[in-house]
């Protein structure tokens, strides 16, 4: 098995020996078109090829074999999240990827509305420092806070309200199958991998990507509304049941077995 399309590439060269199988954790757009074409040209070759979001196997028509197979929930919290708490939480690396300064346009958007509401934001990375200054310029100091990574992260789940995931990109964003498993309900831009997690309108939001009207009218919804908070994130628990370790592992079985 390989975890990179350099390695699932190699893989090929001993296929006479072994069952080959490539696993992909990159969202199929977000490679380099070298990239794109070298998979066509090598994968064939493959036995199967495991793709995390359908939206990336719909890119893979071109082998026989693949098979959409999540990763699977990197933790379980006995507690859940009471959704009465005003924390909105977002988490990633601070990079363009992660859209926080979408995020921080957005805020600016509800700041009367917010009423003693915070959004909390966990992570580092190289564009913190311009992200710290466009809430300074935008007067969100009060408002959004930027926070280092910690290994208390599941607390902070259950600390807060509301998930909010901005950005422009993913693969399978694992921080919305860890909010769900906390009960939280979610917000999110409708890029490649979270329309794989969300239900829109059952268990959270999926609006426009790059729209920060449209995100700022969605949480702004789930701030007034306690009762939809709570429907969604009863729903977003159930949800998050897919992606426990023995059902994950079953789909891995029944790949292994077939080939």
């Amino acid at each position: 098995m390989g975890t990179t399309h350099a390695i699932n590439i190699v893989l090929i060269l001993l296929k006479k020996q072994l069952k080959t199988v490539g696993c992909e954790h990159m969202n199929y757009k977000a490679t380099p078109l070298t990239s794109r074409i070298l998979r066509r040209l090598a994968y064939p070759f493959l036995d199967a090829v495991v793709i995390l979001t359908t939206f990336d196997a719909n890119h893979y028509s071109f082998h026989k074999n693949v098979k959409v197979i999540p990763n699977t929930l990197s933790f379980t919290s006995e507690k859940k999240s009471e959704l009465t708490n005003k924390v909105i939480l977002a988490i990633g690396r601070i990079t363009r990827q992660k859209g926080f300064d979408l995020l921080v346009n957005t805020m600016s958007l509800i700041k009367d509305e917010c009423n003693g509401w915070e959004i909390k934001i966990f992570g580092s990375g190289e564009d913190e420092n311009n992200l710290r200054t466009q809430i300074k310029m935008l007067d969100l100091e009060n408002l959004v806070k930027i926070y280092p990574p910690t290994e208390s992260i599941v607390q902070e789940y259950l600390n807060a309200s509301i998930f909010v995931l901005s950005s422009r990109w993913e693969g399978l964003p694992m921080v919305l199958i860890e909010a769900q498993s906390c009960g939280l309900p979610i917000v999110s831009f409708d890029c490649p991998g979270p329309i794989d997690i969300i239900n829109h309108g059952i268990d959270g939001f999926l609006v426009e990507s790059d729209n920060v009207n449209a995100l700022s009218k969605a949480i702004a919804e789930l701030i007034l509304i306690y009762e939809k908070r709570k429907m969604f994130g009863k729903k977003a628990l159930e949800n998050s049941n897919k992606y426990k370790p023995e059902n994950v592992f079953h789909l891995w079985d029944i790949l292994f077995k077939k080939i």
